[in-house]
């Protein structure tokens, strides 16, 4: 087939990006987000036919984002939220500018009507439907609202009012009770709302904190998640080797009475990475849960009457996302078994335990994600990509071996055209095993060379377009530089998903020892010997965690690294910890004894940070940096520029007013890595 190669980068960047899919619990309808450059719309599948349809219009690439995507149980009636939370200041995002900043709003759907269009219902974070209900509950903060969707004024009416905030909703399947996690700062509750009564009913309350209420589908039963003690900081939770323990409870409605049934052993416990974690009953005495005791995060499941937790999945290898179909019939998972740079889809027989690789069924190379199963069983949604393929909906109809792909035809030709993505490995400074993706234009060489990072630093990499809308941007990208004359190398440093728990949470790393950028310059040092790389023209790029990577390789090792573009980077771990987004009290001190511990912690933290080694900066360096990011403060950048210009480095910058740390629009994507291409054929082709 002839290849059809694209041209601009505008063109490369304008892929469409599939998300967030869900099923109808009683219909055989399939909801999905679909975004092109920028504008996001809603799209269903029914059976038997499963033709795609759009039920909403938006046409501006306007940065509201859409999240808390449900379908009530009937398959008639669409929830969803517009738009994105407030910062630290009670500020909702602006990134267009407007005089007037958008809400963050909730919106409703009637899917069965023909004239129906979008209807924006109330200032929201959070709701749900009520199950054999025309009800709708939403949150503001600790208040707890309802909408009857029957009545024509669709006004709100509070129904109850806590302290703290509430953060998750979960119905009975008979719309009888409604339980809530509420948290109040470093501490949570279960409280159970049932109409008609005026108090909440607390479950089981402890000095532990209580998430992730579930209900059995016969309202009998309600699992939940207990983890261990306050909170942890969440510098530790993120950065160092820490894991949230965790225990799993049972709540009996019948006798009022909580039970645990599992726990993590200790050192073990909930942390972050890759993948959705849900906790799913297959039946009324049966449920499935994960967690990563063996080292990988594998399904297990829970008998109830027995008090037993039977292994479902093992090996080394992780289990990115699962569901299970409406009859309990079948495990569907995507996983990387025997697959380094992407996942792939099976199931597995919960009956006689026999599994089945569905991943034959998609075209070679593909990428599978988020596996949803249909009402009937009988088929299973998910969320495909690939080195040549941008996210699309996919359903399989597994029995009869039949592929429904909802694609973007215009876009997938022009994707022809990408390089082939070559999974790599080598050996770090210190001998550990690290991956990535080399991607080389076409010739001998030898050419210009860029080493690309992710952020998180839990985040990964694959061979394709990722499931992270950021990460596709970054995959787009990367392919771009390489029809422009650059080979590009993205690297899964130790601390990125997918690689097992030990690789995730290598030991002293981030703020604690910055052990992870041995592999950064493992990364450098491996392409310089590349006879295919001219090591006079070798860059560094990342956004956010891999924004401080790119800074530290640019000051630790000038030699190495000729430029590099840095976006949202951090530069001072000790002074960014104290903003107050992070909520953080490991480099503050409570008491005049905890002074000492304050400051060597806040010593280690500068000593693993870009600022520490400004001395030796002597590469050219490109800033970008939202002023809006409720990630990395923006002050990040701003002090490193100036520091920078002071002492004569050649630095530029670019500040994008009032967006995000996620770009929330497609325009400053565009408008950054444009800026990103010019600064890095200045230095590293035309210099």
């Amino acid at each position: 087939m002839e290849r059809l190669n694209m041209q601009s980068l505008d063109e490369y960047l304008g892929f469409t990006f599939a998300q967030n899919m869900v099923s109808a619990r009683h219909k055989d309808r399939l909801v999905w987000i679909r975004t092109t450059k920028g504008i996001r719309n809603l799209f269903i599948a029914s059976a038997p036919g499963y033709d795609p349809a759009q039920v909403s219009a938006w046409r501006e690439d306007d940065g509201q984002m859409i999240s808390g995507l449900q379908i009530s149980d009937e398959g008639r009636y669409l929830l969803f939220i517009r738009g994105e939370g407030k910062n630290v200041l009670g500020e909702y995002p602006n990134p267009l500018s407007l005089n007037t900043p958008p809400k963050q709003m909730l919106w409703f759907i009637d899917l069965d009507s023909r004239d129906s269009h979008p209807v924006e219902l109330a200032e929201t974070h959070l709701a749900c439907f009520r199950p054999d209900s025309t009800e709708i509950y939403f949150c503001k903060k600790g208040q707890l609202f309802k909408i009857d969707t029957a009545s024509s004024s669709l006004e709100p009416e509070e129904v109850l009012s806590t302290r703290g905030n509430i953060t998750e909703l979960s119905w009975t399947e008979q719309g009888d009770r409604l339980a809530m996690t509420i948290s109040r700062h470093r501490h949570s509750f279960i409280g159970i709302h049932t109409p008609g009564l005026d108090r909440i009913q607390w479950l089981n309350p402890s000095f532990d904190r209580d998430i992730q209420p579930t209900w059995s589908a016969d309202g009998q039963h309600i699992a939940y998640l207990k983890c261990h003690g306050v909170k942890p900081d969440i510098t530790d939770f993120w950065f160092n080797r820490f894991f949230d323990r965790f225990e799993l409870w049972i709540f009996n409605t019948n006798s009022m009475k909580a039970r645990q049934y599992w726990q993590c052993p200790e050192g073990d416990g909930i942390s972050l990475q890759e993948g959705d974690r849900p906790i799913i009953w297959v039946n009324e005495s049966q449920l499935l849960f994960s967690h990563e005791v063996s080292g990988w995060n594998h399904v297990y499941r829970l008998d109830i009457n027995r008090r037993h937790v039977e292994t479902l999945t093992e090996g080394e290898f992780l289990i990115h996302s699962y569901d299970v179909d409406r009859h309990g019939g079948w495990l569907y998972f995507t996983h990387n078994e025997g697959k380094h740079h992407g996942y792939r889809l099976s199931r597995l027989n919960l009956s006689n335990g026999s599994e089945e690789d569905l991943q034959s069924l998609l075209p070679e190379g593909s990428i599978a994600f988020q596996p949803v199963s249909v009402a009937s069983g009988n088929a299973v949604g998910l969320i495909m990509g690939g080195d040549q393929q941008p996210l699309i909906p996919v359903l399989i109809r597994p029995d009869d071996q039949q592929v429904y792909c909802f694609g973007q035809p215009a876009y997938e030709v022009g994707c022809r055209g990408f390089n082939k993505v070559e999974g790599i490995s080598f050996h770090s400074k210190d001998g550990l095993e690290v991956h990535g993706q080399l991607m080389k234009p076409e010739g001998k060489g030898p050419f210009p060379a860029l080493l690309t990072l992710h952020g998180g630093p839990w985040c990964q990499t694959v061979a394709g377009f990722s499931n992270w809308h950021g990460l596709s941007y970054v995959y787009a990208f990367n392919q771009y530089l390489v029809s422009q004359g650059f080979l590009v190398l993205s690297l899964n440093y130790r601390g990125s998903s997918g690689y097992g728990k030990e690789f995730r949470h290598p030991g002293p790393y981030g703020w604690n020892g910055a052990t992870e950028y041995q592999d950064v310059q493992a990364a450098g040092e491996w392409l310089a010997s590349r006879l295919d790389v001219n090591a006079e023209k070798l860059g560094i790029w990342g956004k956010s965690y891999g924004g401080y990577l790119t800074a530290m390789a640019l000051a630790r090792n000038s030699d190495l690294f000729k430029a590099g573009v840095d976006i949202e980077g951090c530069h001072h771990f000790p002074r960014e910890f104290r903003q107050r987004h992070w909520d953080s009290e490991k480099f503050s001190c409570m008491a005049a004894e905890e002074m000492e511990a304050a400051q060597k912690r806040a010593q280690k933290a500068l000593e693993s940070s870009p600022w520490h080694y400004l001395d030796t900066w002597q590469s050219p360096v490109l800033l970008i940096h939202p002023d809006d990011d409720r990630n990395v403060h923006f002050e990040e950048s701003q002090r490193l520029y100036n520091e920078l210009r002071k002492r004569n480095i050649t630095v530029e910058g670019m500040a994008i007013p009032d967006e995000v740390h996620s770009f929330l629009c497609h325009a400053p994507w565009v408008a950054g890595y444009r800026r990103a291409e010019q600064f890095l054929k200045k230095h590293l082709k035309h210099s």
